[in-house]
């Protein structure tokens, strides 16, 4: 009676785990946070949680239709992890470039095979792994499970060991959170490790370790991100500070370029020229291109486009309220918009309305 105890108790606790993973990404998919990164890597968690309740509860035995299905998903969360720190803490545009799709697509064309088998092949070939007599294509399949803890290892590696050195130098971070974000990091290796480990090993019992630990590090991860925001905060400050101290415009009057780009754009109306370029209007202010995306970026926390269409929005405004009558194609040709669509999409990004929208609740 004892193994199929544990088999429900291990069981349950990947399914608290995945369902706490799920509650949490759906908290941030409704929140009004921007970046939605997180939440995504969290629901993956999740999946990879029930994917493995569904495995030691030997479940796949009689239901194998859903066995390996999680890779795919799985090897996405390095490459989620760097789209994260990039966006939250680096607070630059990042871009998820199609290469880091590369292993996920591996793993889907790996597990094809298996899910093109009819019901009788796929509980045949799973009961291979049980009795020990495996093809090639299951030690490929078992593959993706040290392939999937290699991934996370590789993206995140790079991160944490360029971060290091910043943490400790930030004033912004308490020694208490410093230690905090070690003890997370450390937790996080460990897990990983004992997996890879269990694999390479054929130890079942520490394959089995480090699926359990996957809920424990999740909730402790929530709870010292909620009580311990100041380690991201200060990490930004202190990035903000290095790229400071090597960038371009160290040596420049910020506040005097600003003074005079607000100038060019207010008085101006540069703006309403549809062919504005960062190029052209750093030519106008003196400085190059490079050390005018800086300072909007690193000042302002914006990009060029997003500036310049902040200006035509705000002017769209007026001239809405001014003239009821003017037609918003109309307007948005005045402003700077080369098109109703870039238009329209600017507009409800900046002000969270659409133009008709805004017209109407103007027009009560």
């Amino acid at each position: 009676m004892w193994i199929p105890n544990m088999q429900i108790f291990e069981s349950s606790v990947l399914i608290f785990g995945a369902l706490f993973g799920l509650l949490w990404a759906m908290h941030i998919f409704v929140s009004w946070t921007k970046v939605k990164t997180m939440a995504w890597i969290l629901l993956i968690a999740s999946i990879w949680l029930l994917s493995g309740a569904y495995f030691f509860s030997m479940t796949h035995l009689v239901y194998p239709y859903f066995y390996a299905l999680h890779f795919p998903f799985v090897f996405l969360c390095g490459p989620l992890f760097l789209h994260y720190y990039r966006l939250v803490v680096r607070e630059v545009d990042s871009k998820f470039f199609n290469f880091h799709l590369i292993p996920s697509c591996l793993a889907l064309f790996v597990i094809l095979p298996y899910l093109l088998m009819d019901l009788d092949s796929k509980i045949k070939f799973l009961e291979g792994f049980r009795t020990g007599k495996m093809s090639f294509y299951h030690v490929l399949i078992m593959s993706l499970n040290v392939g999937v803890k290699v991934s996370i290892l590789s993206y995140l590696t790079p991160i944490i060991f360029l971060n290091l050195p910043l943490l400790k130098r930030s004033n912004e971070i308490s020694r208490e959170s410093k230690g905090i974000f070690i003890f997370i990091i450390i937790l996080i290796y460990i897990d990983l490790l004992i997996g890879l480990i269990g694999f390479f090993i054929k130890s079942f019992f520490l394959v089995k370790l480090s699926a359990l630990l996957l809920p424990l590090n999740l909730f402790i991860f929530f709870i010292l991100s909620s009580r311990y925001p100041e380690i991201v905060i200060g990490l930004q400050k202190e990035l903000k500070r290095n790229r400071y101290e090597n960038s371009k415009i160290k040596n420049l009057d910020v506040n005097f370029i600003l003074e005079k780009l607000e100038e060019i754009f207010k008085s101006e109306r540069a703006f309403a020229d549809e062919d504005i370029s960062l190029p052209k209007v750093a030519e106008e202010l003196k400085i190059s291109p490079h050390q005018l995306s800086q300072i909007l970026n690193e000042k302002l926390n914006q990009t060029f486009p997003q500036y310049v269409n902040s200006y035509r929005v705000n002017e769209a405004k007026k001239l809405m309220v001014e003239d009821s009558n003017r037609s918003i194609l109309s307007i948005a040709f005045a402003v700077g918009f080369n098109s109703k669509a870039s238009f329209n999409r600017s507009f409800k990004n900046i002000s969270g309305f659409t133009p008709q929208e805004f017209r109407k609740s103007t027009q009560k």
